[in-house]
C-alpha cells in the first residue's frame, strides 16, 4: 500500500509545490501496457486534470503521460519497467 496525503496546517514539514512555488518531487507509476496508460489519460482528462504531456512513446520503449495533481505535484505514468538486477 502507498498512502498519499495533503499538506496540513500543523507542524508538519511537508510543503506542496504550490506553497513553495517549485517542484519538490515527482512520482512515476508503472502500468502494465500502453492501453492502460491511454485509458488512464482519458479518465484524467475527463476529470479535469492538468495534463503536462499527453501520451507519448519514449526512445527507451515506454509509453507515458504526465499530469499535475491538485497540490501541484507532477505525476508520470508509463509502461517503463527496468529489468531487476540478477
Amino acid at each position: 500500500m502507498i498512502m498519499l496525503g495533503n499538506t496540513r496546517d500543523d507542524d508538519s514539514s511537508v510543503r506542496s509545490p504550490k506553497q513553495v512555488k517549485a517542484v519538490t518531487g515527482g512520482i512515476y507509476v508503472v502500468l502494465p501496457n500502453a492501453g492502460a496508460i491511454d485509458a488512464l489519460h482519458a479518465q484524467a482528462v475527463a476529470a479535469g486534470a492538468k495534463i503536462l504531456r499527453p501520451p507519448f512513446d519514449t526512445d527507451y520503449g515506454s509509453h507515458d503521460f504526465q499530469a499535475l495533481d491538485l497540490e501541484g505535484y507532477p505525476w508520470s505514468l508509463g509502461t517503463y519497467k527496468p529489468e531487476a538486477p540478477v
